[in-house]
């Protein structure tokens, strides 16, 4: 009566041995976990016979065919091809589970492996867990669309299902056979081989996340969507894999170990793909998209790119330590800081060097780099014992004249630290690259326009309504740009030294190593920079940026104890003082030290909002190598993930019982500073709730009054506007 919905051809796996052998040889799990790659090879029997030959006790693996079907009411079940003798089955393979395993009982069990304490337990487990699945609500009004078993055309992996269900989520399984306990493995010479029952297959957690804007009833009324989604490949460009069609295409790679998907959203829908090899385009492929355009490309290179992080990245080789970099928009150009170890070469008398450990000084480079990042378009060199410590792109205004257009400058500020008895000196330095005169040439840099020398180090430079605003040890100052020099404007007195500058309009941020931040307004009609508020707290400032989410504008940073914060300016509340204090509205504990943020535009609209107001999303990166963002959401958005987070922190199990939202909070510093009243939510963590099993999911929205599809909603949402690559 139920039909077979899907179909795909599985890996071998080993069957049940009628008598008992040796623990097989690493050869022989080699030729278990080969591949199939497609379902072209279901058919094809490969059984190997038992070589009579063989000593008594001595078995080989059986190697043989499976066939994985999915049944219209949600069940997997694998047959053995060519009898097709079913030797798996899972009911609830609809729902997501987190593991699935074998309800098929096995009575041909050897009697030293059932009494073994691991098969009691996995018994006990599966009964518990059958028991569960029946009390389940199985009207879940969700199909599963197309299935896909591989091993990524690798010997050694263990087989995986992809599957795609009709609400468009993307499971991931990875199968294991569950190993007996280790004292009856060391006691018994000749023990069984492992039972099918012994096969289990578990859920990995992956970033893809479904469509949010197709529903399931669009997805089973669309031919294109109904047909094959899962496209295997095995060589495109040295890379293979599984290719998911459909309306968000995405490519899964097995990359070291990890099954990584790469969204391909730059052409929209994608109807059919497969691999094509050709002389002018070797090892690529052939798509058609939502339009009924035929394109043939190829995958980069894997020498250039790594698939290995959640973002695709590129490496280039510079041969020298980056220290800082900016991108220069107008001439599509990055200017990068290096420093490398130069050996000193003696000059009096060599042979002496000769006999000693060898001597180097560092030394510290500009370059100008090409888009690619590959060409060295020009470099300026600075002196030996004076290094960069701040770098920006600046708009200068000359002379401050009212007719006169803001310039795009480098600014280049330095620090000379030469020994204990002399004091520390600074210099600041504008550059200005010169355009290509000619289609064939490159920009360049042009000589320093403007040289200022002053007695501290420069430890931030950025610009301010024309002016450029500089932090020379403990003052912050203000310069006008008369072409060759600086003249200065006006100057403000911090505490000690600042390590980050943010202006936006007429309002500056500033950063301090030891005293958290300040909050400063320029005044034209005086010249003077006014204090607005400050920060009280003893906090050791990373870096800072402005929050801007409409027409509400916050101050966000991080500080030494890898913490978030989002101050506001408020001189409503009685906690600010009359506004003198700024007011700390949220934090959350990040777990690395955030020394950079970087305010992007959302360049997405919302479709539920005709006019929606500018949004902007703060890239941050952290000293480990980690990349993330925070993000303003709507009121109601917040209070409904809020609820969400709460109810799955007390109903998940998490990963060795570490507690997420002791975890979230902010760290006490040794000065000690009064907690914040609201958190930032984790929608890392939030995320978790996509891939949950579907009547985990139903449970929790249950609890907080919505359904499955308003949560996902509002996670999908907020993901797709933070989509800026």
């Amino acid at each position: 009566g139920m039909g077979s919905y899907t179909a795909a051809a599985a890996p071998p796996v080993m069957a049940p041995p009628e008598k008992t052998a040796d623990v097989p040889t690493p050869k022989q799990e080699e030729t278990t976990n080969g591949d199939l790659n497609g379902a072209d090879e279901q058919s094809k029997d490969t059984n190997m016979k038992v070589d009579e030959e063989e000593e008594e006790g001595e078995m080989e693996w059986i190697d043989e065919v499976w066939c994985c079907v999915c049944r219209a009411n949600g069940a997997l079940e694998m047959y053995t091809v060519p009898h097709l003798e079913m030797k798996f089955d899972f009911p609830m393979f609809v729902l997501a589970p987190q593991l699935m395993f074998n309800v098929i009982p096995h009575e041909q069990v050897p009697v030293a492996f059932a009494s073994d304490p691991a098969f009691e337990a996995l018994k006990v487990h599966d009964t518990e867990e059958l028991a569960m699945f029946e009390k389940v609500e199985t009207d879940v009004n969700v199909d599963v669309v197309d299935i896909h078993v591989t091993s990524f055309n690798n010997p050694t992996w263990a087989p995986h299902i992809i599957g795609v269900l009709s609400n468009h989520t993307v499971v991931v399984y990875h199968g294991f056979l569950v190993a007996p306990s280790r004292q009856n493995i060391a006691t018994s010479s000749n023990y069984p081989l492992l039972p099918f029952s012994m096969f289990r297959w578990s859920k990995i957690q992956h970033t893809l996340l479904p469509y949010r804007e197709l529903s399931p009833q669009t997805a089973m009324e669309d031919e294109s969507v109904v047909s094959r989604l899962l496209v295997p490949f095995n060589n495109i460009n040295g890379r293979s894999g599984v290719f998911i069609a459909g309306n968000c295409p995405a490519f899964a790679f097995g990359e070291r170990g990890f099954v990584k998907f790469r969204m391909m959203n730059l052409d929209g829908s994608i109807q059919h793909l497969t691999p094509f090899h050709d002389v002018n385009c070797q090892n690529g492929f052939l798509y058609v998209n939502g339009d009924g355009i035929l394109k043939i490309c190829r995958l980069p290179e894997k020498t250039h790119i790594l698939c290995e992080s959640p973002w695709i990245t590129r490496s280039i080789p510079l041969g020298v330590s980056p220290r800082r970099v900016v991108y220069d928009s107008e001439t599509k150009c990055y200017i990068c800081v290096v420093s490398w170890a130069e050996q000193i070469v003696p000059t009096d008398d060599p042979a002496l060097y000769e006999r000693v450990p060898p001597l180097f000084n560092e030394v510290w480079e500009v370059r100008l780099l090409s888009h690619e990042c590959s060409t060295i378009l020009d470099s300026y060199r600075l002196p030996v014992g004076e290094m960069v410590t701040a770098l920006s792109v600046v708009y200068l205004v000359l002379g401050q004249k009212e007719d006169s257009q803001p310039k795009r400058l480098i600014a280049v500020g330095t620090s000379t630290i030469k020994n204990e008895e002399t004091a520390v000196q600074g210099r600041i330095i504008l550059f200005d690259i010169m355009p290509p005169m000619k289609a064939d040439d490159f920009p360049t840099f042009k000589q320093v326009i403007a040289e200022e020398r002053r007695g501290g180090p420069v430890t931030a430079v950025n610009h301010l309504c024309g002016y450029l605003l500089v932090s020379i040890g403990p003052k912050l100052e203000m310069f006008i740009w008369n072409e060759t020099k600086l003249n200065p404007a006006a100057f403000y007195d911090h505490q000690f030294a600042v390590v980050s500058i943010n202006t936006l309009k007429n309002f500056v941020l500033i950063g301090d190593v030891f005293r958290s931040v300040q909050f400063l307004r320029w005044r034209e009609d005086i010249k003077n920079l006014q204090l607005l508020g400050k920060d009280y707290e003893d906090v050791m400032v990373y870096a800072t940026e402005f929050v801007i989410d409409g027409t509400v504008l916050s101050l966000l940073c991080s500080d030494g104890g890898q913490n978030i914060l989002l101050l506001t300016y408020d001189k409503e509340n009685v906690e600010s003082l009359g506004g003198q204090r700024l007011v700390r509205r949220a934090g959350i504990h990040e777990g690395s030290h955030i020394n950079k943020f970087s305010r992007i535009p959302v360049t997405r609209a919302n479709p539920s909002q005709p006019n929606p107001a500018p949004k902007y999303v703060n890239v941050f990166a952290t000293l480990d190598g980690a990349v993330g963002y925070v993000m303003p959401i709507s009121e109601d958005q917040f209070r409904r993930l809020l609820m969400v987070q709460t109810v799955m922190i007390v109903s998940l199990n998490h990963l060795a019982g570490l507690h997420p939202r002791a975890f979230q909070e902010c760290s006490m510093n040794p000065h000690g500073w009064h907690p914040t009243q609201k958190p930032l939510l984790d929608l890392q963590f939030l995320t978790q709730f996509v891939h949950l099993p579907l009547f985990q999911q139903r449970s929790i929205a249950k609890r907080i009054g919505f359904t499955v599809d308003q949560v996902v909603g509002v996670i999908l949402e907020i993901n797709e506007l933070a989509q800026l690559f």
